[in-house]
């Protein structure tokens, strides 16, 4: 597991893994899109010339679900013409490559939860580029890619759901959030735990399921939230998603079976409210700083 390539190193999960490398005297380089371009496979190519890393990590994406819509080709060259390069390089290297996905590679219709055996159907145009990333791992790299797939995402680095809320419930703001949509939460630090898991114990490649356990709506997550924050949960308003103005169609129900995860015993996996009180004092400390800058 020595000189880890991890890709989109300064990002939510990114940021995390980094972190845990450190913790767990684990190799690593995590270069910045202006040291290493993976839209260009010569670039990637030439990195592993010098470098020859043991395994990559890609946390690189677009992850604008918003601009997908509108900047749908840019969305495409990072999140399905990256990833062919990187399976094209890790294939020739024949080196391990583990590759961060979403749950919005799903519709939303089923009642329940996703397996990753079930049927991709994605309702907008972030899901789509994602799962053509997939398809290009399945495809030129079944040997050694695993997929994680993933969702509701948060931690103490870049903008996302708990950071957003959090700032709002310190400032005793009224708020309206969407309480239709159903989902888990992800701790980005359990999950880098769990993607250093992958690299030491190497269980069988394919598509994994890793979130949180437990599920709830939007409006149940940020009541949490502000309750935490020993905030007034009353200044949390529930609206239904049509009320929502936006471009994106999202899916209503994206909880994930982590069934196949726990049977690979690659990491314990903890229930979503624990894991968000043990990441909150971070959190806070992670706001008070932004503040301060």
């Amino acid at each position: 597991m020595n000189n880890i390539l991890i890709l989109g190193g300064s990002g939510i999960l990114g940021s995390s893994l980094v972190n845990e490398c450190k913790l767990g005297n684990v190799s690593y380089a995590a270069p910045g899109s202006s040291d290493l371009d993976i839209t260009k496979l010569n670039e990637i190519q030439h990195y592993f010339t010098l470098h020859q890393p043991s395994a990559i990590v890609n946390c690189a994406a677009w992850t604008d679900v918003e601009k997908s819509e509108i900047e749908f080709q840019k969305a495409s060259e990072l999140n399905a013409d990256a990833v062919k390069n990187l399976a094209l390089t890790a294939k020739q290297a024949e080196i391990p490559l583990i590759h961060i996905s979403t749950d919005y590679v799903f519709d939303g219709a089923k009642e329940g939860r996703y397996s990753e055996n079930d049927q991709t159907s994605p309702i907008n145009g972030y899901g789509v580029t994602k799962l053509q990333g997939e398809n290009y791992l399945l495809e030129l790299l079944p040997e050694s890619a695993y997929i994680i797939r993933t969702s509701w995402l948060y931690g103490t680095s870049g903008k996302n759901f708990v950071k957003s809320i959090l700032r709002k419930a310190l400032a005793q703001e009224r708020i309206q959030v969407v309480a239709d949509q159903v989902g888990s939460p992800t701790n980005s630090e359990d999950l880098a735990r769990g993607i250093l898991g992958i690299l030491t114990k190497r269980p069988q490649e394919g598509v994994y399921h890793f979130s949180n356990r437990g599920q709830i709506s939007w409006y149940e997550f940020a009541v949490k939230i502000y309750e935490l924050a020993e905030s007034d949960v009353r200044l949390v308003e529930p609206i239904a998603s049509q009320t929502y103005s936006s471009l994106v169609k999202r899916p209503s129900n994206t909880v994930l079976s982590t069934v196949k995860w726990d049977t690979a015993d690659i990491t314990k996996i903890t229930a979503w409210e624990e894991s968000l009180r043990n990441i909150l004092p971070k959190m806070l400390e992670s706001l008070r700083k932004e503040n301060m800058a």
